[in-house]
């Protein structure tokens, strides 16, 4: 046997074979061989010969063999798949190890419960109204108003409500019987009485309509002696808030009056506008009888109402009789203004006379939109609940109501089940969340003592991880293969996870392992799962055969189907998990399999039967402890009777009714608090919000993890398993989302404050310490004042009572309480109880309480928020001699000093329980048990004395601890050498060093992590050289360079650190400290001043420059036209003297000025009233618009046509209103005309020839050159509503002209239109217009009108001038980690990764995280310890043993492989708010500059790996502010370049110059190399940013024009590098059309076709070469995977922008790629070098070599790729410099292949050619 993989450890070792034995038996030979000690067999070959055939066989113990392979003669078999060994230790059997209440045995508890349930069968399935706790039904709803909606109060939906009227105030109220005190009173007898022309006082049938909320009934009081009135006698005497009513009344008006009790009128205010209502207020104190109408003149009453309080809107629920409430839920809001509402009160009555307030802690927020718990102590007695809003005087609001919801006595979550012995003991009850490595820095078997699992351990039995199903497989349906990870392999989805690692640490730390199987639609559709069922099996199975006690390698206990997966449909899941439970169960039965957790019993019913209980343990269900207040779901102490914690009861009742055997886990638990350095405040930039609601204190969270932990054993949960491990990072996403619910819910802080133990994970553990052992057994008290609980030991005997009260752990005061210890059960027979000692739970450290007070069998003791535990004891003589070490004798019972235990105090403790890796003495001392040999992993596994015979690390080399250090550190030979640190792993070497005990020498650089140091002496990888395995490129980079601390040469000769500071001392004039971006960038033509059509206020807002500023227009129909002069013809005509009238008025003018409240009034004369207007030009109308006052004739609007012949457009009836009359459009008229038999007067007219129009219009001052526009707009909220929009030019205001836009306008565009002019127009005014449709009324916007002259939007190029990069250098792709592959690019063959691009490209870059490096930007990272200390390979098998930030990261293994792979390698150093904020940074110069030092040193070519060239300080870090970043930017630079001069560095990329400017000086200059620019090719069209060729003139791609004139103008020698560039488009086997979800919208609009990206990606190449640019970074090197979230945002921009396809269609290279690969193969070698030709019909380039000589000629049309016509072009290439020149040979690029081209004709000088969109490229040679 050659040699074996070890599960656990992931080394492969090798075996020699030590015992063989022949034996002869029968007719057949044996032979044993002793493998040395149980492990898993992973593969087995077997060579044998010399006989017919045989069996294989296995066994664990020499006696019993497994028989596994039939072997036939002389060939090699391999074993199964997997051989397991593993000692049997079930109970009845492997098969059936779960003993049940019958006797029998089971695979699972839930198969168990099956069999001993009183009332199930195995088909059944369940209600979950039958276990849960119900609000009282309701028989009847009311509402104020909108009654209609009345019944949603009660439904049970959180997303329905009833929506109140929003008129109670000021006349709504008439309806609102409890409001209107005049509801129906007029149809009481003699309650109404009024005035008549006889004298007598009518009757109650002739006023009873005055009252009836009927507001068009109405009687008439008439004259009677010179008065009418109306009197309502009110129901009893009261004050009034006010009166409102609707007369119709004559001139003389009316005035209501109050009549007091003494007869006296008091006015409240008068009447005058008729058949309108009117609201008079009172003065709120006067005490009136009656309220009284008076006018001299009869008026008609329609309606009067009277309220003597303020308007109130309420919702009612009837429950038909007379109830118990214990609780209330309640779901309302006070509309959308704060203010509006005054208060809102809860309400109970039991006859709906009588209301009393219901008591809310806190009061009640009118605004609160959540729900609010109001628990009722006692409890009401009440039939009617209401909430009723009180509104503040004179507002209106809609206000609302979602719930109503009741509960009787038993409260909201029912009674909790009868008090019985709970059969965990606390220490096994208790676990803890935890995720992969515990939010550390390495796997968990090498966390150190109080780190990782570690930590946790002296409070948990057990941990629960949330293992991602996707982290081991791509797609549910394949199998996982967990083998593979042994050896470093990894799983399919995450090559560099070994659970083994992991799951071995937490066995290690004496935890046993629950994994929560994680699967969500979001990384799991739906959609994936091809028979779920199967999918489920064959995980569960492999799963239990992997990581499974019985034959696997039984790190793993219990297996949870699911986490939280609530969003799958339930049938979906059910499948899941009746696959997953049955699969783990026929690979192991021992394997506990639970049910994900779900958020009620109807859905866990939904979705699991009786079917699946033969496959389960355990039911499982998730609390945590909320009550909803004002402030929203609030932390609040457990035993509170409407904490969500209590919720937890209707699970066990089902369980205590139908299952009592089935055990319940409560998997999450907790709270939230401060604690451990951080708070629960909100971050930085939403400071000044509340605190998180659900957190509580530190102090509070220690208590109620206690309390809670009581409480919850003793309703008989099996586990606790407190959630979470630690805080998490609070960041402005999880604050908004939820107020960063669970951030602070750790037993420690986040690492972002060094994982500091919170007071709540000391308390646990005093807790454990003093009560693990023990169990919950009996209730003796539990109520509001008091909770008194017996704990006792697993025999059942009674040994601790403990007490508390259920209260706010804020609350410090006491209560004195008395128990009756005579109803303690499990007390020996006739023992008298005493009690021994006290302390209290829930403080950090052990704390003594005092004793109680005994009086018979009643104990009294004061009692606080802290449990109090008195330890028990029975009478006993046990100490009466003494106790020794200095104990006490109390009550019979040793209370031992702390270092002492026993009976009598005879015994030494031993630290820390020896770390549970030894036994402690009664000396005190540790006798250390042996260890299976870690083999470097840090992986240990105990060895016991049978090990001990067998050959194997136990018995020939065991890992020991040192027994000085309590069993807790190894033993370290010669104390590592001094050369590193010993640890419970081991030694941990410095760095360099390396050897079991550091005993190996240091090498020269770390061997630049290209070899292997062999104590002290490198070995050099292939392709590598020197003493310290330098790139062989080195010595020539020195060589070229000055020197090594000033290595580049200046073109003054001399030398500096950097080309910043040489094109600084080169510049032709001194760099100025500080740059002004407009002296650069094109900016566009200044605007003098702005007209608008309506709503000129905000006029200027379409000439500001911003993008958040926009003009909205009024509404022009019906009638806002009146003051647009362009729209209303008639407007001011009268001032021209041409209106005239029947009686000639002092002037006219008043009817056309636009002011609708000025008048001209119009005498009838000669029985006619008549007003003529004299239009400017004759011409048809749209429509007539007036304003008039007329009798009750009316008037009649005429047109007069040109015969004077009158035609009727409408007649006007309705005084002082607007109407609008429409005209046929089509009779031409010269006149308008008014006629009336009566006077009128006129108030306004105005009149249209054409439908309505909006617009903005900007005047440049005088006629400018203009050749392009931008522009803004938007048509209003309603498509449709606007018929067209137009962009119109002028010169003068007077002819308009429409400015061609390619495609049309849209009117509802939003974005922003790019419009080329070409040629330019010629224009002083622009102007959008929107043409509304008829009748149609709108705001239109218009954001910003932006205009360029003749040099365009991005200004003028710079002249050419030769490139001095060549096109292999210049060209480069970003890449990142892995290449989108999952693994390091040093472990990927052929054309993968880095190699795919060599070709194409001379240089890549990479999006390198900060935070992947350092948790605190302000820590150095350690990136010489990117593998396991004292490692003497640094190698490329990750170990998750790195100190970066990301532990399994290893960039050497990275970066060795793209400059391997022939790419120079530029690092993007990325971070960002999100990942490092603002707060964080404590000197952001200092944190630069230790990081950038830190990384040249290691990766530079001077002191490190050589592996990395440039730097960039950077990627797109937009959202700093300036002052930040250019701290960072001046630190990191100048760290870089002190530690290596030789490393280029850019600063970032920014969207402008003034952004780059505001962040960057001459300062800066010193210590850069280059500037950097991002530019993509896109153009603003109606479809969103779309991709466009790259030389269109509105191109984004020229946007790098300004920067490359700040460089020619200041820095003229300066590199500009473009790190980003390039085209989405199709291809590699993907499309741009949506996701299926979104299926039917149009393609991303920024994708160009395959073969437009190819053309576009040389002639770009060509084009920025000649710009100057020295760097050119094609984003991205592969296409991503589309996602709908992607598509939302963006229509998923940049998803296609790969030169190959994304991961899901297998990296296929794109035309793109082999396009590129053409243009290198054939010019890399090649300069951009002079311009020929640059107009709109071609592009012509001269290209050079390295000497300058031109050797090519390129030429192609500047237009989009898909036009494939071709057109004829010479060149005279005379203008060539260097002789006479011929065409040798010709060729196409942009192709796929290499495509030949003909020759051009020659004519003289002059090359003629026919070109396309396809570059055509002339090879050039000397004439003959």
């Amino acid at each position: 046997m050659r040699g074996f993989c070890y599960s656990g450890v992931g080394d492969c070792k090798s075996l020699s074979v030590t015992e063989v034995a022949v034996q002869s038996a029968d007719c057949y030979e044996e032979i044993a061989v002793d493998l040395g000690d149980n492990f898993v067999l992973t593969s087995l070959k077997v060579k044998f010969s010399g006989f017919v055939g045989g069996v294989m066989a296995t066994s664990v113990d020499e006696n019993t063999y497994v028989d596994r392979t039939i072997l036939a003669g002389n060939s090699y078999t391999p074993a199964p798949a997997r051989t397991t060994y593993y000692k049997n230790k079930g109970t009845c059997s492997t098969a059936l190890p779960f003993r049940c209440p019958d006797g029998s045995c089971a695979a699972s508890q839930g198969a168990c419960a099956l069999k001993v349930s009183p009332t199930i069968t195995a088909t059944q399935s369940w209600t979950a109204s039958q276990f849960e706790s119900t609000v009282i039904p309701i028989k009847a709803f009311a509402t104020s108003s909108n009654s209609g909606a009345a019944a949603k109060v009660g439904d049970g939906l959180t997303t329905t409500f009833w929506q109140s009227a929003s008129n109670c105030y000021s006349t709504g109220y008439l309806t609102y019987a409890e409001m209107n005190i005049l509801n129906g009173v007029c149809s009481t007898a003699g309650r109404c009485s009024i005035s008549t022309t006889s004298g007598s006082v009518s009757t109650t049938a002739a006023t009873a309509s005055t009252t009836d909320l009927n507001l068009n009934n109405n009687n008439g009081a008439s004259v009677n002696a010179g008065k009418a009135w109306f009197q309502i006698l009110l129901p009893a005497s009261t004050s009034l808030a006010a009166v409102s009513l609707k007369l119709a009344v004559g001139a003389a008006g009316a005035t209501v009056y109050g009549v007091t009790e003494a007869n006296a009128l008091v006015s409240i205010g008068t009447y005058s506008s008729s058949y309108t209502f009117a609201n008079l207020d009172a003065d709120g104190t006067t005490v009136f009888k009656a309220v009284r109408i008076e006018s001299s003149a009869g008026f008609s009453v329609f309606e009067i109402a009277a309220r003597s309080k303020v308007c109130s809107e309420f919702a009612m629920v009837d429950y038909g009789s007379v109830q118990t409430i214990s609780a209330l839920t309640v779901r309302h809001y006070a509309g959308g203004t704060a203010g509006n509402v005054a208060a809102t009160y809860y309400e109970y009555s039991s006859d709906k006379a009588t209301w009393q307030s219901v008591p809310v802690s806190g009061g009640i927020p009118p605004m609160l939109v959540g729900s609010l718990d109001v628990p009722l102590s006692p409890p009401i007695q009440a039939r009617y609940v209401r909430v009723r809003h009180e509104l503040k005087e004179k507002t209106s609001a809609n206000v609302f109501v979602w719930e109503i919801s009741a509960w009787g006595a038993d409260g909201k979550y029912g009674k909790v089940s009868s008090d019985r012995r709970n059969e965990v003991n606390f220490r096994d009850l208790l676990g803890v969340n935890g995720i992969w490595s515990w939010g550390g820095q390495g796997w968990s078997n090498l966390a150190l003592p109080g780190w990782g699992p570690n930590r946790v351990s002296p409070v948990a039995s057990h941990a629960r991880n949330y293992h991602n199903w996707k982290w081991d497989v791509a797609d549910p349906d394949n199998v996982p293969n967990f083998e593979k990870m042994a050896c470093g392999g990894g799983t399919e989805s995450q090559w560099w996870l070994s659970w083994d690692w992991e799951y071995a640490g937490w066995n290690a730390a004496g935890l046993e392992v629950e994994a929560s199987i994680q699967f969500t639609p979001a990384d799991m559709p739906k959609t994936v799962f091809n028979d779920p069922y199967r999918a489920g099996y064959n995980y569960g199975y492999v799963f239990a055969k992997h990581f499974g006690r019985n034959g696997g390698t039984g790190l793993v206990s219990s297996l949870e189907v699911g986490n939280e997966p609530w969003t799958y449909d339930a049938s979906l899941y059910s499948q899941i998990l009746l696959g997953m439970a049955q699969g783990v169960k026929d690979a192991d039965p021992t394997m506990l399999v639970l049910p994900a957790a779900f958020g009620s019993l109807s859905d866990l019913f939904a979705r699991m039967n009786a079917q699946h209980l033969l496959y389960l343990d355990a039911l499982n269900v998730h609390a945590y402890s909320w009550l909803q207040t004002a402030q929203g779901n609030s932390g609040v102490y457990p035993e509170h009777p409407m904490s969500t914690l209590h919720s937890v009861n209707g699970l066990l009742r089902f369980r205590d009714a139908v299952l009592p055997t089935l055990p319940v886990y409560l998997t999450e638990w907790g709270w939230d608090s401060a604690g451990g350095g951080e708070d629960c405040q909100p971050p930085a930039d939403r400071a000044g919000q509340a605190v998180s609601p659900q957190c509580v204190s530190e102090s509070a969270q220690a208590a109620y993890a206690v309390r809670g932990a009581l409480m919850l054993a003793r309703k008989g949960l099996a586990r606790l398993t407190w959630y979470f491990y630690g805080n998490t990072v609070m960041t402005t996403q999880t604050w908004d989302a939820s107020k960063a619910l669970f951030a602070r819910s750790g037993l420690t802080s986040s690492s972002a404050a060094g994982f500091k133990n919170k007071k709540s994970l000391y308390a646990l553990e005093v807790f454990v310490s003093t009560l693990g052992g023990s169990h919950f057994q009996q209730v003796l008290r539990e109520d509001e004042q008091a909770y008194v609980y017996v704990l006792g030991d697993k025999e059942g005997k009674a040994t601790h009572v403990v007490m508390w009260r259920p209260v706010d752990a804020e609350d410090k005061s006491t209560a004195t309480v008395s128990v009756d210890m005579s109803l303690v059960s499990g007390v020996s027979s006739g023992g008298a109880l005493s009690a021994s000692k006290a302390w209290v739970l829930g403080e950090a450290t052990y704390v003594s309480a005092s004793l109680p007070t005994v009086s018979g069998s009643v104990w009294t003791s004061d009692i606080s928020s802290l449990p109090t535990v008195f330890e028990l004891s029975s009478s006993s003589v046990a100490c009466t001699l003494g106790c020794l070490n200095g104990g006490q004798c109390v009550s019979g019972v040793c209370q031992c000093p702390a270092g002492f235990e026993g009976e009598l105090c005879q015994k030494k403790s031993c630290p820390a329980d020896c770390w549970q890796r030894g036994m402690c003495t009664d000396a005190g001392v540790c006798v250390c048990d042996k260890y299976w040999s870690s083999g470097g992993s840090g992986l240990y596994q105990k060895c016991y004395p049978e090990n001990n015979y067998a050959a194997g690390s136990c018995r020939d080399s065991p890992a020991e601890f040192d027994a000085a250090s309590a069993c807790y550190l190894s033993r370290c030979d010669n104390d590592c050498n001094g050369n590193g640190q010993c640890t419970s792993n081991g030694c941990v070497c410095d760095v360099g060093y390396s050897g079991s005990s550091c005993q190996l020498n240091a090498c020269p650089f770390n061997c630049r992590s290209h070899g292997v140091c062999n104590n002290g002496v490198c070995q050099c990888r292939p392709g590598f050289t020197g003493p310290s395995c330098e790139w062989p490129d080195a010595a020539q980079m020195k060589a070229d360079s000055c020197s090594d601390h000033l290595p580049y040469r200046c073109p003054d000769g001399g030398c500096a650190k950097s080309k910043g500071t040489c094109a600084m001392l080169s510049a032709s004039s001194p760099v100025p400290s500080t740059f002004v971006a407009q002296q650069y960038e094109a900016s566009s033509l200044p605007v003098s001043a702005v007209t608008v059509s309506t709503n000129p206020s905000a006029a200027a807002n379409v000439a500001d420059g911003s993008a958040t500023t926009f003009w909205q227009s009024g509404q022009s129909w019906p009638t806002g036209y009146f003051a647009n002069a362009d729209m209303n013809i008639l407007s001011q005509v009268c001032s021209n003297n041409q209106c005239t009238a029947s009686s000639v008025p002092s002037t006219v003018d008043a009817a056309t000025d636009a002011n609708t409240d000025s008048t001209v009034a119009i005498a009838a004369v000669s029985g006619v009233a008549w007003f003529q207007i004299l239009l400017p030009a004759s011409t048809s109308l749209a429509a007539v618009s007036l304003k008039l006052a007329v009798g009750a004739a009316g008037a009649t609007v005429y047109g007069v046509t040109e015969a004077n012949a009158l035609v009727s457009i409408g007649t006007y009836s309705s005084s002082y209103t607007f109407a609008n009359l429409d005209a046929d459009g089509t009779t031409v008229f010269k006149a308008v005309r008014i006629e009336s038999s009566a006077g009128f007067s006129v108030f306004e007219i105005a009149a249209r020839s054409k439908v309505c129009s909006e617009f903005a219009m900007v005047d440049y001052g005088s006629v400018q050159t203009i050749s392009a526009l931008t522009v803004r707009h938007y048509a209003g909220g309603t498509a449709g509503n606007v018929a067209a929009t137009y962009y119109e030019y002028s010169s003068d205001k007077a002819t308009w002209q429409s400015v061609p836009v390619s495609g049309g306008i849209p009117p509802m565009l939003v974005g922003s239109l790019d419009v080329p002019l070409s040629p330019p127009i010629q224009a002083r005014y622009v102007r959008v217009r929107h043409e509304l449709k008829e009748k149609t009324s709108a705001n239109v916007f218009v954001w910003e009108i932006s205009a360029w002259g003749a040099d365009g939007k991005y200004g003028k190029v710079s002249s050419d001038r030769r490139n001095e990069v060549n096109f292999r250098d210049l060209l480069g792709v970003n890449g990142i980690w892995g290449w989108g592959n999952n693994t390091f690019s040093s472990l990927m063959k052929g054309r993968r990764g880095p190699a795919r691009y060599n070709a194409s490209c001379g240089h890549a870059r990479n999006y390198h995280n900060w935070n992947w490096d350092v948790v605190d930007p302000d820590n150095v990272p350690r990136f010489d310890e990117m593998v396991a200390r004292g490692s003497v390979d640094f190698g490329v098998i990750p170990g998750h043993s790195s100190k970066l930030a990301q532990n399994w990261m290893n960039w050497d293994n990275e970066y060795t492989a793209w400059k391997k792979a022939g790419l120079q390698v530029e690092v993007s150093v990325q971070f960002t708010p999100e990942s490092f904020p603002t707060s964080v940074f404590t000197d952001p110069y200092r944190a630069g500059y230790n990081y950038g030092y830190a990384f040249a040193r290691h990766f530079g070519a001077t002191n490190g790996t050589g592996d990395v060239s440039v730097i960039e300080v950077g990627n797109e870090p937009w959202t700093y502010d300036a002052s930040l970043y250019s701290q960072i930017l001046l630190g990191m630079a100048q760290g870089v370049k002190d530690a290596d001069p030789t490393m280029l560095v850019l600063p970032a990329a920014f969207g402008s110059l003034s952004d780059l400017f505001a962040r960057m000086n001459a300062q800066h200059l010193l210590y850069l190399d280059a500037l950097n620019v991002h530019a993509y090719s896109w153009l603003q069209t109606a479809q969103g940013n779309s991709g466009v060729y790259p030389e269109h003139p509105m191109s984004t791609l020229h946007s790098v024009n300004g920067l490359l004139r700040f460089r020619d103008a200041v820095l003229p020698t300066l590199p500009v590098y473009l790190t980003e560039w390039g085209w989405d488009s199709a291809g590699g086997g993907e499309d741009c059309q949506p996701p299926a979800d979104r299926a039917g919208q149009a393609v991303s609009p920024q994708c160009v076709s395959e073969s437009a990206q190819a053309a576009y990606a040389v002639r770009g190449a060509l084009m920025l070469a000649r710009k100057g640019l020295a760097r050119l970074t094609w984003y991205f090197y592969g296409n991503t995977v589309m996602t709908t979230q992607t598509w939302d945002a963006s229509k998923a921009l940049f998803a296609r922008s790969g030169l190959t396809s994304s991961s899901a269609a297998g990296f296929k290279n794109k035309k793109s790629l082999y396009a590129l690969e053409v243009f290198v193969s054939t010019l890399g070698g090649s300069h951009f070098q002079q311009v020929l030709r640059e107009d709109e019909q071609a592009y012509v380039y001269v290209l050079g070599d390295k000497e300058g000589k031109a050797t090519h000629v390129v030429m192609w049309r500047p237009v989009d790729a898909e036009d494939k016509s071709t057109a004829t072009v010479s060149v005279d290439m005379s203008l060539v410099s260097g002789g006479a020149l011929s065409a040798s040979k010709a060729w196409v690029l942009g192709e796929a292949t290499y495509v030949s081209a003909s020759l051009p004709t020659v004519s003289g000088s002059v090359w003629t050619s026919d070109i396309s969109s396809l570059p055509t490229v002339v090879e050039l040679g000397l004439s003959n």
